[in-house]
């Protein structure tokens, strides 16, 4: 069971329930909100517990591939590339229902969603997905459906396709509203594509918000970076 905590969430209860029914592993940022209390459970060596570090690349890919149940409790997610990371792995996914992963996952589709912040929904939701291998296979082919719908490729062209500029041009020449438009994870747009953003905010058509866990100097273009 593969868990990611980087924004709170209920870490404690899930390691009490898969205790010593399989390994787990926990996946946080290392200076996230709930460093002190992995920490905690570090101190407390519940066996069959392991708590990781942050990982990348090849690391963060075999902890998916290794994994066999996703479990995401954080209730204050913005958007939930970690959860699509885990469709796209073919995992069956526990998730709280709150936030950003609300507008992919459809409960009992392509995952399992449970009340946020609540023990005991995470706990009933382990145990039906650790005795359900229906339910399993059933959820880890509606996540990997659900990932290749969500390919950058394609979430670019459909911000392009739906006139999304072309709208923010009018607004601004009718009315002189700019429109502000954000982007998560903005290195996982190609150079091409990251050029073909550049007229809309050289114009000011667009005010352009964008966050990266990449260092930017490498991953985004530099007129952009000087935008």
């Amino acid at each position: 069971c593969l868990v990611v905590d980087e924004k709170g969430g209920e870490v404690g209860s899930v390691a009490e329930v898969i205790s010593g029914a399989q390994p787990i592993l926990v996946i946080h940022g290392p200076d996230g909100p709930m460093r002190a209390g992995l920490d905690e459970i570090r101190r407390r060596e519940i066996p069959g517990v392991h708590v990781l570090g942050l990982m990348h690349d090849r690391d963060l890919s075999e902890a998916y591939a290794s994994a066999d149940i996703f479990v995401f409790p954080s209730a204050t997610e913005t958007f939930g590339n970690s959860l699509l990371e885990a469709m796209g792995s073919g995992l069956p996914s526990l998730v709280a229902a709150s936030g950003g992963v609300l507008e992919f996952s459809e409960h009992g589709r392509n995952a399992w969603l449970v009340a946020p912040d609540s023990v005991e929904a995470i706990e009933g939701g382990l145990e039906r997905l650790l005795t359900d291998s229906a339910l399993r296979r059933r959820l880890a082919d509606g996540g990997l459906a659900t990932a290749r719908e969500r390919d950058w490729a394609q979430v670019y062209d459909r911000l392009k396709d739906a006139g999304a500029f072309e709208e923010a041009k009018r607004a601004l020449g009718e009315t002189g509203t700019q429109t502000v438009l954000f982007i998560d994870e903005v290195h996982r747009f190609s150079k091409t594509q990251q050029d073909a953003l550049l007229p809309a905010v050289e114009n000011r058509w667009v005010t352009l918000v964008a966050a990266t866990t990449e260092n930017p100097f490498f991953s985004v273009i530099s007129p952009l970076l000087s935008r």
